[in-house]
C-alpha cells in the first residue's frame, strides 16, 4: 500500500474495498466506486446525534410537498438545504420504509496535490477531485441499518457535461474528504455524515448532486437535485 511520508494515521472508508499491498484504483460509474490506498489507519468518524440539525440553506426553487409531506420528486435545492424522503431498501414489497431527512452539505473542488501518495489508474492521473459532503438523519421509526442498503448510495453526482461523476474510494484516512459509516443503530433522531470523492478530467466540474431514491420510486426517474453554489 502506498503511504505518504510523515502523514498522520488514517482510517477506513465506508465504501473502500479490501486492503491489499500496492492496491490500485479502478474506474467506475454510478454502479460503484473505484478504490485506492493512503496512509496508516485511524478510527472512522461516524456522526450520530439525537439533536435537531442546524438550519438549512434556502432552496433554489420551491420545495413543493410530495406524498405524505415528503419533498416532491424533481425539486431543485441549494447546497445545505434539506429534503424529506421515504426510503425503502430491499427488493421485496413488504420491506420496511424509513423516513429520512437528507441534504448535500457542500460540493467543493479539491486539488490534484490532495492525491499525492494515493495510487491512481493511469486514466485518473491528472484529474481533479471534487468532494461532496452528505448528511442523513432518520426521522421515522425503525433501525435503517437493520436492512440491506446504505441511503448514501442513492446519491449521484453530475458533471458539467451531463455525465455521472466517477467515484473514487480511498482505503484509509483522506483528510480533505472524510468518509463516515452508517451507524449500526440508525434509529430516529440519529444523524451521520459522509463525504464522497468524484474524479473529473478535461477541465470539467461537478455541478450538482442528486437523490435517486431506492430504485422503484418517483425519485428514480425524477430525482431531487442540489446545485453547486
Amino acid at each position: 500500500m502506498t503511504r505518504r511520508s510523515g502523514s498522520p494515521p488514517i482510517r477506513p472508508f465506508a465504501l473502500a474495498a479490501a486492503l491489499g499491498l500496492g492496491l490500485a484504483v479502478s474506474g467506475c460509474g454510478s454502479s460503484g466506486g473505484s478504490s485506492s490506498s493512503s496512509n496508516a489507519a485511524a478510527p472512522a468518524t461516524t456522526s450520530t446525534s439525537a439533536s435537531t440539525p442546524s438550519t438549512t440553506a434556502s432552496s433554489s426553487s420551491s420545495a413543493s410537498a410530495g406524498s405524505g409531506g415528503t419533498t416532491a420528486a424533481g425539486t431543485t435545492l441549494a447546497e445545505g438545504a434539506t429534503a424529506l424522503v421515504d426510503y425503502q431498501p430491499g427488493d421485496e414489497p413488504h420491506s420496511p420504509t424509513f423516513r429520512l431527512q437528507i441534504s448535500v452539505q457542500s460540493i467543493k473542488k479539491g486539488s490534484k496535490a490532495d492525491l499525492n501518495g494515493v495510487e491512481l489508474e493511469k486514466a485518473q492521473q491528472g484529474q481533479t477531485p471534487y468532494y461532496v459532503t452528505l448528511k442523513i438523519r432518520n426521522e421515522g421509526s425503525g433501525n435503517a441499518s437493520a436492512e440491506e442498503g446504505d441511503p448514501a448510495a442513492a446519491f449521484q453526482a453530475t458533471d458539467d457535461r451531463g455525465e455521472e461523476g466517477q467515484e473514487l474510494s480511498v482505503i484509509g484516512n483522506f483528510r480533505p474528504c472524510e468518509s463516515g459509516t452508517q451507524p449500526k443503530q440508525f434509529t430516529k433522531g440519529v444523524t451521520y455524515q459522509t463525504c464522497v470523492i468524484y474524479m473529473v478530467g478535461g477541465g470539467g466540474s461537478i455541478v450538482s448532486e442528486k437523490w435517486t431514491g431506492s430504485g422503484g420510486d418517483a425519485y428514480s426517474e425524477n430525482p431531487i437535485v442540489w446545485k453547486a453554489g
